[in-house]
């Protein structure tokens, strides 16, 4: 069951993330809510885009000591497979995959 967050500030959130010199109060907030976001499976598009982007800036910062990105990537795979039906014909499935499922 996905966790309910609601209460955290996404919006807010990501205006956060470009700025230089956060005060210690919005650093605060900033990495509460990371962490939040990372540990949480979306339970819509914009929140996949979220930690899409939080995982971005963490693969090119060389990767989370925590495993949160793990953690993360998993959850948006989960979300993603669940919106595929079950009784997909294989002959449905993106090129890409069958060429990689043939390889």
């Amino acid at each position: 069951m996905s966790k309910d967050l609601s209460h955290l500030p996404f919006r807010e959130w990501l205006g956060l993330i470009d700025v230089p010199d956060l005060d210690d109060d919005a650093a605060d907030r900033l990495d509460r809510a990371e962490l939040e976001l990372l540990q949480h499976r979306p339970s819509d598009a914009v929140e996949a885009v979220m930690i899409l982007e939080v995982l971005a800036e963490s693969i090119a910062a060389g990767g989370r000591c925590d495993g949160l990105d793990r953690v993360a990537a998993h959850n948006l795979k989960a979300w993603l497979g669940a919106s595929i039906p079950t009784a997909t014909p294989p002959d449905s499935r993106p090129r890409a995959l069958a060429w990689a499922i043939a390889a």
